[in-house]
This record gives structure tokens, sequence and C-alpha cells, in this order.
């Protein structure tokens, strides 16, 4: 029997097919892994009840520099996948502002031509979406370092 609703299991296939585009689609996913393109092709399919193995997972989020995949499967199971803290809000504060501005030029480059097609608009969805999880990030490393520092105060 199955633990989590239906709907957890369309995220993951939804964020699979994400990682699978990362590394460049199907083709070049098998390439990065010991699975064929037809598995590939099978753990993108919301009718098969086949998901991707830990071990592909790992290969292919090493290529796409991010736990696409991974992340998720943390989050619905209550936890969060986190990097290296940074401690520095300046540096912080300034890659988020690095990928605002990367997303600011892809919306004005897309607006060139006064219309924005289906491609463009999700490009810049997933934009945003990476954008809302960067600054997620910010907040949790600055609100991590003022609950240090409070019991740090505390001890003293």
């Amino acid at each position: 029997m199955r633990q989590l609703p239906r709907a957890d299991y369309l995220k993951i296939n939804a964020r699979t097919k994400r990682l699978v585009e990362a590394v460049g689609g199907g083709k070049e996913a098998a390439s990065l892994t010991r699975v064929n393109e037809t598995s590939i092709s099978n753990y993108l399919n919301v009718h098969h009840e086949q998901f991707m193995p830990a071990d592909v997972i790992a290969d292919l989020e090493c290529v796409a520099g991010e736990p696409l995949l991974s992340g998720l499967i943390a989050e619905l199971s209550g936890g969060h996948i986190t990097g290296p803290e940074e401690t520095d809000p300046i540096r912080m504060f300034a890659a988020l502002n690095g990928k605002l501005g990367e997303l600011c030029g892809k919306a004005c480059e897309y607006a060139d031509d006064n219309h924005y097609d289906n491609y463009e608009l999700d490009d810049l969805i997933k934009g945003a979406e990476t954008l809302m999880i960067a600054a997620g990030r910010v907040h949790d490393n600055i609100s991590r370092m003022r609950e240090q520092r409070r019991v740090k105060s505390a001890a003293e």
C-alpha cells in the first residue's frame, strides 16, 4: 500500500522530468547513468508505477548541480537538504541578486517581440521557482544565524 497521496507521486514525476531536462534530456540522462533511455522514459511516464532509483538520481543530480529530485523527496518526508551554509549575508544577497538579474535578463530577451510563448513562460516560471527557493535558503540561513547568536548571548 502506498504511503503518500497520489498528488505527491505526481510531484515526484514532475520533478523527475525537470531533472532529466536539466541534464539534457532522456538520451543524455541514460548516457550518464546505468539505465537505458527506455527506463528513463518510463520514469517520466505518469502512468507507470516505476520511479527513478536512488543511484540514478545521484548521478543526474551530480551533473545538474542541485538536488532537484532528492530535495523534493526530503521535503515529502518532512526534511530538507542543505548545502554548505553561507554565513555572510552580503554574499547571500549578492548571489540572490545575481540570480534575479539573470531572470530579468531572460524576461527582457523574451519580451523583444512583445509576445511570450509557452516555452518562454515555462522558463520564467522555473526561474522564479528557483529564485524563491534561493530566497528561502537566504532567509533560513540568516534566521539560523540570529538564533545561534541568541543562544550564545543567553549562555554568556
